[in-house]
C-alpha cells in the first residue's frame, strides 16, 4: 500500500503558508490538557495476513490558544495495537504543528485547520518477522476539528486526522497511512496574576459596565470602520488583552433617521465590524459578543443634528 506523495505536499504546503501568517500574531496564553481517541493503524504495521487494527490512544497537548487566528501546538500520543503474533505493540509519536482557525458563524465555537510534522517511533513485538522490528520513521499530518465555546477552566475540541509516516525504515520499506479521532480538554494558562501589576488602566471606570467608544465611526451607510476608528480600537484591544478575564458586548447604535428595520440590520453589521477588528487584534473571540439596537436605545433627541450624532455610537458592556 502506497500513501500517494502529494497528500504530504499539500501538509508542507499549508504549514508554510500558516508559518507566513502567524508571524503576525500577537503572543498568545498557553492550553494545556489530556487527549483520548481512536487510531486505525495501517495494517502494514499489524502485520502480514491482517486487518488494519483499532485501538485507543491517548496523550498530551500544549500550545496556544485558539482563539486566535493562528495557533501553535505539540503533542505526544501513546498506543498499544494487535499483531499478527497475538501480541501488542506499542507506538509513541510526538508532533508539533500550527493550526489555522476559523469561527463558526456568529456563535463562540470555532473549527480549525491543522498541520503537524513529527517522529513516530515503533516497538515490535518479539516473534515478528526481521522486516517487522522495532524501527522509528518521520511523520507529517493533516486534520480538521471543532473546539467549543471556553469557560473559566478551559474548552473541549475534536478532530479528524490523517497521518502519514515516512521513508522507509522497517516494515521491508511499505509507506503507512494512519486515522485518528482524537477528542481533549484543553485547561487555559493564563498567569494572570503574574501580570497582575503590570496591567494597564481599566477600560470601564470603578462602578460601571459599559462605555461608549467615543471616535469610532464608520462610512455613511456602512459597516466599514473609517481610519480614525481602528486605531481607537487598537488601543481598546490592547486593553482588553491585559483584561482578559473581562468579557465584553459590542452594542451598535443609530439614530432614527432611516427605517426601523434598517436600523437595526445597520447596526448589527456595525457591532459584528467592531467586533471582528478587535478579535484580528488578537483579543479572543470567546470573549466578545455583538449586539445590534439600531434606534431602540437612543441617549439623546433625535431632532437635532447634535443629538443624532450622539445616537449614532458604538458601546461596549461587560457581560460578566
Amino acid at each position: 500500500m502506497r500513501a500517494p506523495l502529494v497528500l504530504p505536499t499539500i501538509t508542507l504546503c499549508l504549514l508554510a503558508t500558516l508559518a507566513v501568517q502567524a508571524r503576525a500574531t500577537e503572543p498568545a496564553p498557553g492550553e494545556l490538557g489530556p487527549l483520548l481517541g481512536i487510531c486505525r493503524l495501517d495494517r502494514d504495521v499489524v502485520g502480514p495476513g491482517r486487518r488494519a487494527d483499532y485501538s485507543p490512544v491517548y496523550g498530551l497537548r500544549f500550545g496556544t490558544s485558539q482563539d486566535h487566528r493562528v495557533s501553535y501546538f505539540f503533542e505526544g500520543l501513546y498506543g498499544r495495537f494487535d499483531t499478527s503474533v497475538d501480541r501488542k505493540s506499542s507506538i509513541l509519536e510526538t508532533r508539533a504543528g500550527l493550526e489555522r482557525n476559523f469561527r463558526l458563524g456568529r456563535s463562540l465555537s470555532s473549527w480549525y485547520l491543522a498541520g503537524a510534522l513529527g517522529y513516530a517511533d515503533a516497538n515490535m513485538p518479539s516473534g515478528m518477522p526481521a522486516a517487522q522490528g522495532d524501527f522509528g520513521r518521520p511523520l507529517v499530518s493533516t486534520g480538521i476539528g471543532i473546539q467549543g465555546p471556553s469557560n473559566r477552566l478551559g474548552r473541549f475540541h475534536a478532530e479528524l486526522r490523517e497521518e502519514w509516516w515516512l521513508g522507509n525504515n522497517g516494515l521491508s520499506g511499505f509507506d503507512v497511512a494512519n486515522t485518528q479521532l482524537l477528542v481533549g480538554f484543553a485547561f487555559g494558562l493564563r498567569g494572570e496574576n503574574a501580570r497582575q501589576p503590570e496591567r494597564r488602566t481599566k477600560l470601564f471606570e470603578k462602578g460601571k459596565k459599559s462605555l461608549v467608544l467615543e471616535g469610532v465611526n464608520f462610512i455613511t451607510d456602512s459597516a466599514e470602520l473609517t481610519s480614525e476608528s481602528r486605531s481607537i480600537l487598537d488601543k481598546v484591544a490592547e486593553s482588553l488583552q491585559e483584561w482578559r478575564e473581562v468579557d465584553v458586548e459590542v452594542g451598535g447604535h443609530t439614530d432614527s433617521e432611516a427605517g426601523s428595520s434598517y436600523n437595526e440590520e445597520l447596526s448589527q453589521h456595525r457591532a459584528e465590524s467592531v467586533r471582528d477588528y478587535l478579535v484580528s487584534k488578537g483579543v479572543a473571540s470567546s470573549r466578545l459578543s455583538a449586539k445590534g439596537y439600531g434606534e431602540t436605545r437612543p441617549i439623546a433627541t433625535n431632532k437635532t443634528p447634535e443629538g443624532r450624532a450622539k445616537n449614532r455610537r458604538v458601546e461596549l458592556r461587560k457581560t460578566n
